[in-house]
C-alpha cells in the first residue's frame, strides 16, 4: 500500500490498462483488471501542509473504473467493509479501480472481528459470474417463504416480474412507481399491513429479491433488514446496496436469460395472466366416460400466446376464451 508523492509512480501502470486492455514495464506485464489501494491522512490533516500529503481525491480521473473513499474506519461503519470490498472487486473486472482509505494514527493496533461474510450459508444461497446465476438458482426458487420487492428504474417489465411470482408463488410488494402495482400478486398496502407487529413477526421471508430501487417506506426496510433474510438485487441503476446487505448483484438482463435456460409451466385458468406472462399457451380440456364418468385430459391447442388469444385453429379455444365454452 502506497501513499503521498509515491503515488504517481503507479499513473503509468493505471493509464495504460485503461487504453490499450494491458501494460507491459521494466518489471513485467501488469493485466488490465487492476485494484489500487491507497492509503491517506485523515480529512483533518488535509489542505494544512502535512508532510508527505498530496490530494488522492480521483487521483487518478477518468482512468480508473470506480474511485471510492470510504472515510476513517469506525466500527459504527463496519457493516459495510464487506460490501465495499465485494463491490470494489467487483468494478475492477472491468478495469482499474481506486480504493482511498485514510488512517488516523496511531497506525498499528489490535486487530478486531471481521463483520460477518454477506454470503448467507442457508438453502437461497448462489453466487454470480458474469451476470449468470451458475449455483443455487434451485434453492432460491424453491424457498418456501420468499418475498418479491418490486421497485422503480429497475429495467425488469412487469411481465418478467409477473412470470417470476407466479412461478415461485411468493408475493410481490410494490411500489407505487414500480408499475407492477396491478399484477395478481401484488401487495400496494403492504406499509399499513407491516405495521402489525403480530403478522409481521409471523411472516418473516427467507428470501427476498429486489427489484429495481428500494421502496420508500421506512416500515418495509426495517422489517427487512430485522428479517435478515438473504436479499438478491436485480437490475439497477447503478449499484443498489444502500444498507449494504445484497449478498447477490443481478442485472436486469437475468430475468429474460432464465426464460432461456428454465422452462416454467404455469398452470391457470386465468386467461389474463396467461396472456401477459406466457411465451405459449397450451388449451386443455376433460373428455368424460359415459360409462364410467372418469374424466381424461385433452390437449386441444398449443401454439403461440399470441395466436392463441388472437387467432386459435380450434373452435373450442376460441369459444373458451369468449366465454361460450361449456
Amino acid at each position: 500500500m502506497l501513499f503521498g508523492p509515491e503515488l504517481e509512480t503507479l499513473r503509468a501502470a493505471i493509464i495504460e490498462p485503461d487504453r490499450f486492455g494491458g501494460t507491459c514495464l521494466n518489471r513485467g506485464c501488469i493485466p488490465s483488471k487492476m485494484l489500487v489501494v491507497t492509503a491517506d491522512r485523515p480529512p483533518a490533516l488535509r489542505d494544512v501542509g502535512a508532510p508527505q500529503t498530496i490530494d488522492q481525491t480521483n487521483l487518478y480521473g477518468r482512468s480508473v473504473r470506480w474511485f471510492h473513499d470510504p472515510g476513517v474506519p469506525d466500527d459504527s461503519a463496519s457493516a459495510s467493509w464487506r460490501s465495499l470490498a465485494r463491490r470494489s472487486i467487483d468494478a475492477a473486472r472491468a478495469g482499474p479501480v481506486h480504493l482511498n482509505l485514510p488512517f488516523r494514527e496511531p497506525l498499528l493496533g489490535q486487530p478486531g472481528e471481521l463483520p460477518p461474510r454477506l454470503t448467507p450459508s442457508t438453502s437461497a444461497d448462489a453466487t454470480i459470474l458474469a451476470g449468470r446465476v451458475i449455483d443455487g438458482l434451485d434453492g432460491i426458487v424453491n424457498a418456501e417463504r420468499g418475498l418479491i420487492l418490486a421497485g422503480g428504474r429497475g429495467g425488469v417489465a412487469p411481465d418478467e416480474v409477473d412470470a417470476l411470482a407466479a412461478a415461485t408463488g411468493w408475493p410481490i410488494l410494490a411500489d407505487p412507481i414500480s408499475g407492477c402495482r396491478s399484477l395478481d400478486r401484488s401487495v400496494t398496502a403492504f406499509d399499513a399491513v407491516l405495521r402489525s407487529e403480530q403478522f409481521a413477526a409471523g411472516h418473516r421471508p427467507d428470501v427476498v429479491i429486489r427489484v429495481g430501487r428500494p421502496a420508500a417506506s421506512k416500515v418495509l426496510a426495517t422489517w427487512i433488514t430485522a428479517g435478515g433474510a438473504p436479499l438478491v438485487q436485480v437490475g439497477g441503476p447503478g449499484v443498489i446496496d444502500p444498507d449494504h446487505r445484497v449478498a447477490v448483484h443481478l442485472p436486469a438482463s437475468s430475468m429474460a436469460e432464465l426464460r432461456d435456460d428454465y422452462s416454467i409451466i404455469i398452470v391457470t385458468h386465468n386467461m389474463q395472466q396467461a396472456a401477459r406472462v406466457a411465451d405459449r399457451t397450451a388449451f386443455f380440456t376433460a373428455l368424460a366416460d359415459e360409462t364410467t364418468g372418469d374424466r381424461t385430459g385433452l390437449l386441444v391447442e398449443y401454439d403461440l400466446t399470441t395466436k392463441i388469444f388472437s387467432s386459435p385453429s380450434d373452435d373450442r379455444t376460441e369459444k373458451y376464451i369468449t366465454g361460450r365454452f361449456g
